[in-house]
């Protein structure tokens, strides 16, 4: 019976999935987390492949092997700091599997291999900080798109202050933050030949903003200009303490969240407590788009 494969026959593993993950043994969803969840399909594993060893007495040994790892599995699955390590490693695993596959292309369509973003240094661009995960996200350009996807991530991806939970279509002025505060600012070459024109840029307290303004009624992103050489929007970020256009009569007028609004024939905008002139914006624009 060597020739017989009881983790394909049994539990639907094939060989190009052996030795299978604690995930993947169990039947369970990739970084499952829920307690009752991975109790009872190693139940129900366990169960299984104790009624088929039992049918003939010489699969009992065979059986075993597996009811051991089922156990395995479930001690590990079920205790959170062993989770936590076993998820890591995992990880990388899958990473470097992943970069060692062909990539599948047309002759209509580019596809990428996948651009993994964490704090681990096998990953494409590494980010050192205990808030990001050992491989947060992906992103694959698929043709005139590019793909971004959370990777069961501990913190979270946002984009643009949503947070996602499926692949998401990305571009270039989109705000994607880590773990709610890392800005992922990502290589031009990702956006080859799908880069708008038009220039953008954020505004805010944290330091990875383009327009850096230290002023504690100012939100760490509180705002996104996009511009050209004939025209400027703002748009408030959800910010707490609001993005006013500010009129040549002095008048103040909030702006509605995660609305583009044009600035033309304004006298400039005020951020929280900060006012800053249409000139004064339009100059840190300039020398923003030069230093890019």
């Amino acid at each position: 019976m060597d020739e017989f494969d009881f983790y394909h026959r049994w539990l639907g593993i094939p060989p190009e999935e052996q030795p299978p993950s604690h995930y993947r043994l169990l039947g369970l969803p990739l970084f499952e987390e829920d307690l009752e969840v991975i109790a009872n399909c190693a139940d129900r594993q366990r169960s299984y492949v104790k009624r088929q060893s039992a049918n003939v007495k010489k699969f009992e040994a065979y059986g075993q092997k597996i009811l051991n790892d089922i156990e395995s599995a479930r001690i590990c699955l079920m205790n959170a700091e062993k989770r936590q390590s076993y998820n890591e490693k995992l990880r990388s695993q899958l990473l470097d599997n992943q970069k060692t596959k062909p990539v599948v292309s047309d002759d209509h369509v580019e596809k990428s291999s996948p651009f993994f973003v964490g704090s681990i240094k096998s990953c494409d661009l590494v980010i050192e900080s205990r808030a990001v995960s050992s491989v947060h996200c992906s992103i694959v350009k698929n043709g005139n798109r590019v793909i971004l996807r959370d990777l069961k991530s501990t913190n979270g991806t946002t984009v643009n202050l949503n947070k996602i939970t499926k692949p998401t279509e990305i571009f270039p002025s989109d705000l994607i933050l880590l773990a709610k505060s890392y800005r992922l600012k990502l290589p031009d070459s990702i956006f080859r030949n799908i880069k708008p024109a038009r220039g953008f840029a954020f505004l805010g307290r944290s330091s990875q903003c383009e327009i850096t303004i230290d002023s504690a009624s100012i939100s760490l992103f509180h705002a996104r200009c996009v511009y050209d050489a004939d025209h400027v929007t703002v748009e408030d970020l959800n910010s707490t303490n609001g993005t006013f256009l500010v009129g040549l009569d002095g008048r103040r007028e909030r702006l509605p969240p995660l609305q583009p609004t044009s600035i033309t024939g304004n006298e400039g905008i005020r951020l929280g407590k900060h006012h800053i002139s249409l000139a004064k914006l339009l100059s840190d624009l300039d020398r923003t788009k030069a230093s890019s």
